[in-house]
């Protein structure tokens, strides 16, 4: 974790081989939930066969990274599974379950999880970005349409 960051009580982090990254200035409410490793979907019997063959299973594939990015907010009793990442500067609402990475400066809610608002104005964001962060971090004005355009999110 990094500077500024905080998980708060009541959280469960299962990690194997991957990571759960926290970058500066993001906290998690109570009863966070991290799963970075997932399992191969087998069906009843089969999967006994097939355990019996777990040696030659490449298990590693199906762990992947957990990031919360710079400023980030997450509230109680979230969920976030493999391999997503929540974009800066987002809020993730309360019992919200995190299937699919998603874009910066949303409010994400719901299950599964999607941005459902732009958090600020265009104007706002950009402000934001050169008050904040290094030019080169910086996101232009160009991407943050596109990435908002994903999710046909409205820009003021």
């Amino acid at each position: 974790m990094e500077e500024g960051t905080k998980v708060d009580i009541g959280s469960i982090i299962m990690n194997t081989n991957a990571k759960l990254i926290i970058k500066k200035y993001s906290g998690c409410a109570v009863n966070l939930t991290v799963i970075t490793g997932n399992h191969p979907q087998f069906p009843g019997r089969f999967y006994r066969t097939i355990s019996k063959k777990k040696e030659n299973l490449d298990i590693s594939k199906y762990d992947k990274d957990v990031v919360i990015n710079e400023d980030v907010w997450v509230g109680c009793n979230v969920t976030l599974l493999s391999g997503v990442s929540i974009g800066r500067c987002s809020i993730v609402a309360a019992g919200s379950v995190v299937t699919k990475s998603q874009p910066p400066y949303c409010i994400i809610a719901g299950v599964p999880a999607k941005p459902i608002k732009v958090k600020w104005s265009m104007d706002e964001i950009m402000f934001h970005e050169q008050s904040l962060f290094p030019e080169e971090q910086r996101y232009s004005r160009e991407y943050l349409v596109n990435e908002f355009a994903k999710y046909n999110l409205q820009i003021s």
